[in-house]
């Protein structure tokens, strides 16, 4: 029934999820394709061997949707996260390795002392004061606007995704609201440049319980003139294939959606939202 443009596997860092076992269990869950788009992430780029690892994941992606043709559409991609890091093999990496989807996103940053992945860094009150904590958002979003303005992707992945460890794990309580500005700046330029803004549904069922982006983000979008959507559960498990995605196309027909992204050969195709 549906496309889910954003998965991993065994070839990402912090997956054990055997790709032919998510196929078989996309096929049993109904999912009409996946992408199998594991991390590229620029900062650790060369210590993880990740060209490696990459190369490998397209290579099970092609022979996976040859296997299973008849049954599921499996797309190549990668996500390409931190492309700040190192443009030079952020744009190797996407001209010499040919895919279905490239996935942009923001993982890591440095600000005032803090240099990590922004899930792996302690947000609790008595760690990062509440002032701190919004410089952190806010830098992240800055990096997010030049990726956004200025790299090549197909899909802008989980536009709010510090909100599910500051919120979610560390009940924060910042808002979408409180970064309109800079989620706005995001999300003209994914509108003008013609890019798909994904609906992360990685947040569904944990302590955040939201997609990323939330239902506001979601209604700037609609009223900017965004059109152009994507689903993506963000799934490290099979389990968590196509998490969501029922509830989640429900709510975008509310909110004006008719249809969603995918893609093939990077070239943009449309699939209407099922009338559920």
């Amino acid at each position: 029934m549906f496309y889910d443009m954003h998965t991993h596997t065994n070839h990402s860092h912090d997956s054990k999820q055997d790709p032919e076992e998510s196929c078989l269990t996309a096929i049993k869950k109904g999912l009409r394709g996946i992408a199998i788009t594991d991390h590229a992430d620029m900062w650790y780029f060369n210590e993880r061997n990740s060209w490696e690892h990459i190369t490998n994941s397209v290579t099970d992606a092609e022979r996976l949707n040859e296997k299973y043709k008849e049954q599921l559409r499996v797309f190549r991609g990668y996500e390409v996260a931190d492309a700040y890091f190192d443009r030079s093999v952020t744009d190797k990496l996407i001209n010499d390795l040919p895919c279905d989807v490239v996935i942009g996103s923001i993982h890591c940053l440095s600000y005032e002392g803090l240099r990590d992945a922004y899930s792996c860094m302690d947000f609790s009150d008595n760690v990062i004061s509440y002032e701190k904590t919004v410089g952190v958002v806010k830098r992240y979003f800055d990096l997010l606007i030049d990726m956004a303005e200025n790299y090549d992707y197909d899909i802008l992945a989980h536009l709010t995704c510090p909100f599910r460890y500051i919120n979610g794990k560390y009940g924060r309580g910042l808002r979408s609201e409180d970064f309109e500005s800079e989620i706005k700046t995001v999300l003209r330029a994914v509108i003008s440049r013609k890019k798909a803004l994904e609906i992360n549904t990685s947040g569904i069922g944990t302590p955040l319980n939201a997609t990323m982006p939330d239902t506001p983000v979601l209604l700037w979008y609609r009223e900017m003139g965004g059109e152009l959507i994507s689903l993506g559960s963000d799934a490290h498990s099979a389990e968590r294939l196509g998490n969501g995605f029922e509830d989640v196309s429900r709510r975008l027909r509310e909110l004006g959606f008719t249809n969603y992204a995918y893609y093939e050969n990077r070239s943009l195709r449309i699939a209407e939202l099922p009338k559920l």
